[in-house]
């Protein structure tokens, strides 16, 4: 990776050379790149264009948010992952069902939304919303159905195990942050005035 500035000397003096026009330049080249595949794309077939692009969005915001939990944090986490399969789930049983996808994808949200904001809500409609394909997978009787039944099974394992951690977790620094260390009371809010 290329420092932003490099330095030089020259007659004793130090001279700074600024390396970000050729970064620049390089954002500059990847955007026209895909811009010129867009509008192929678009020439194409606007249809395929216009759900390339929402699929390129959203696989864009899963992969930024795991993203900023790995690099920033140095944390795996995979409730991201949860959110966004439940949030698949919920739009493609919607769309079976007749609605239209740009609704069931706000309706995704908003149950996404509603199942994340507490762990009663979160672990029971995993269990509802995954071993029914667990069932469903499993009884279509190909090979590639027991192997989805299986890796919905492992996913439903997985997400349970880090909802759980994460919840005693959270609860344990809760604790923590309730107790006076010098006094051992806890609810040392209420007693601080």
């Amino acid at each position: 990776m290329a420092s932003i500035a490099s330095t030089d000397k020259r007659d004793g003096f130090q001279v700074i050379a600024d390396e970000s026009r050729s970064i620049k330049r390089e954002n500059l080249i990847v955007l026209i790149v895909f811009i010129v595949i867009g509008l192929f794309m678009w020439l194409l077939s606007p249809i395929i264009a216009v759900d390339g692009l929402i699929w390129a969005t959203i696989y864009g915001i899963v992969a930024i948010s795991l993203n900023y939990h790995t690099g920033h944090t140095g944390l795996i986490n995979f409730g991201v992952v949860g959110f966004f399969a439940i949030g698949a789930y919920t739009t493609s049983i919607l769309t079976l069902m007749g609605w239209p996808w740009p609704i069931a994808l706000f309706m995704a949200m908003v149950v996404v939304t509603f199942l994340g904001s507490d762990k009663k809500l979160f672990i029971p409609s995993l269990i509802i919303l995954l071993v029914p394909l667990v069932g469903y997978f499993a009884l279509l009787g190909v090979w590639y159905g027991y192997f989805l039944s299986i890796s919905t099974a492992v996913l439903l394992g997985l997400l349970l195990y880090a909802s759980n951690k994460s919840y005693s977790l959270i609860q344990q620094i809760y604790d923590e942050a309730q107790l006076d260390s010098l006094t051992g009371l806890f609810n040392r809010r209420f007693i601080l005035v």
